[in-house]
Parts: structure tokens; C-alpha cells; sequence
């Protein structure tokens, strides 16, 4: 979670100022890194590992997640922690698809890696208008 946390910020930070880009951005950043690391949210979530109550773990979830949260509600402006929670939600749901997907070989014939990230942040980015209400 930790060495996620910091490519995001990396991605963040040459993202520009645009807070929707800056949000969009993390989609293909967990892409990339899911493909070259193996692991993703699922392990980094895993129920055994929530389970061991190791406080080091916990924080490094809870920061990453924070770190989301807080780049979702810059993207929305004047949304509520509700709607940010909502758009993080779904966020998380496309870019790990993605990424499943990509791992799972799904793309390798058709997309190469980095493309499979670039249009995990357009998807992303095609839900700009943020609209989270159902």
C-alpha cells in the first residue's frame, strides 16, 4: 500500500493542477502498478490480511485509501464525503477491472500495458462530469 500510495503521488503531482485529472491519473497509475507488481487491492485488502492486526498494515491501507478519498473529493469541488466516497467506489471498481483484466490476459493480444492504463484513466475521466447520483 505504501509503495502504492507513493506512485500515486508521483502521478498526481505530474498530473498537473486539474483536480479531475489528478483523480483520473491514479486509474492508470493501479494499472501499471497492479502489472508489475501482482498485487492489488484485493491483497492489499485481503480479509487474512485485515485479520492479522498488524497496526503497520492497517495505516498503510488506511493512507492510501485517504489519500483517494481526499484526491475524490478535489475532483468533485463541492461534493459531499458521500458523493466522494461513491465516486471513489466506483473509481476503485473500473481500475480494478482494468487491471484484473490486464493481468488476467485479457488485453494482451489486442493492447499493450501502457495503453491498457491510459484508458483506465479515460474511463475515468469519462465519468467527468462526476455525476454520482444514481
Amino acid at each position: 500500500a505504501l509503495e502504492l500510495a507513493e506512485r500515486i503521488r508521483a502521478d498526481v503531482a505530474a498530473a498537473g493542477d486539474d483536480p479531475r485529472e489528478r483523480f483520473a491519473v491514479t486509474a492508470g497509475t493501479y494499472v501499471r502498478y497492479v502489472s508489475e507488481r501482482g498485487a492489488g487491492f484485493s491483497i492489499i485488502f485481503s480479509t487474512p490480511l485485515t485479520r492479522l492486526a498488524d497496526a503497520d498494515l492497517a495505516g498503510a491501507g488506511r493512507a492510501l485509501m485517504s489519500l483517494l478519498l481526499d484526491l475524490a473529493r478535489a475532483a468533485l469541488g463541492d461534493g459531499s464525503a458521500q458523493d466522494a466516497l461513491l465516486l471513489l467506489e466506483r473509481h476503485t471498481v473500473a481500475a480494478h477491472g482494468y487491471a484484473t483484466l490486464l493481468r488476467d490476459g485479457f488485453f494482451s493480444s489486442r493492447r499493450p500495458k501502457d495503453t491498457v492504463k491510459t484508458i483506465a484513466a479515460r474511463a475515468v475521466q469519462a465519468s467527468r462530469e462526476l455525476r454520482v447520483a444514481d
